[in-house]
């Protein structure tokens, strides 16, 4: 129905809104730039490497900030 779709379409942007805070207090707005700009570069040069950390949203990049900062030695 159409309220349990809103419901769950609500729940998942307050997932992606608390990520995206949390990315911002932990890493600050320049660092965060820094690092995005570097996944989008470094997927463009690597997009047949299967290693590369996929990150699509702020919750993924949360998730996979370790694997990449590891996978661009950062």
């Amino acid at each position: 129905s159409q309220s349990r779709y809103s419901k769950v379409t609500w729940r998942l942007r307050e997932i992606e809104r608390v990520a995206a805070q949390a990315l911002f207090d932990t890493y600050g707005l320049e660092t965060l730039k820094k690092r995005i700009d570097r996944i989008e570069s470094e997927k463009k040069k690597n997009a047949d490497d299967p290693y590369f950390p996929l990150v699509t949203t702020p919750s993924q990049l949360l998730d996979k900030m370790g694997a990449v900062e590891r996978y661009l030695k950062v």
